[in-house]
């Protein structure tokens, strides 16, 4: 398994220079189908799948982060032609780069407010709860007042409940 994270680390920071399955298999002297066969073992998917699948999960955060051109952000990704890179970002994404690039800077903008709602939303409860408290309290207070009152009351007079009866 170490030779399949050096061969999947290789193949993912080589982007510049394109690297066959033929030359990494004789650098490491085994074949093709061997280090294809070991790669598939350890990720679950063939090599190259893994890479295309990487390197667009990659743009996507890449279209998110940054205002660079999709143009730009497809040849980092490893596509000479943009239609190319949009056509499988889409079939990956189910939309295409400048939709899932606004769809989810629209999202980060509602999340942003929903969460400045919240603290505000949050402190006015609070407020709210020490203002009901406070009420509640001094509802309370005024209540036992009252009771303790009947009960001296009471008590002066020689009222029990069986006399009261």
């Amino acid at each position: 398994t170490a030779l399949a994270h050096h061969l999947r680390d290789h193949l993912l920071t080589n982007r510049e220079g394109y690297v066959s399955l033929a030359q990494l298999a004789a650098e490491h002297a085994i074949s093709v189908s061997h280090l294809q066969k070991l790669f598939k073992q350890v990720y679950g998917v063939p090599v190259y799948r893994y890479i295309k699948e990487y390197r667009l999960e990659q743009a996507a955060v890449e279209l998110v982060r940054s205002r660079k051109p999709i143009t730009e952000i497809a040849q980092h990704a490893g596509y000479d032609n943009a239609s190319k890179f949009s056509e499988s970002f889409k079939k990956r994404y189910g939309k295409t780069p400048s939709r899932y690039r606004a769809d989810k800077r629209d999202q980060h903008r509602v999340a942003d407010a929903a969460q400045q709602i919240g603290i505000i939303f949050c402190d006015n409860l609070k407020d709210i709860f020490e203002k009901l408290h406070v009420q509640y309290l001094s509802l309370w207070n005024r209540e036992m007042r009252d009771r303790i009152f009947l009960i001296s009351y009471k008590s002066q007079r020689g009222w029990t409940r069986s006399t009261h009866r």
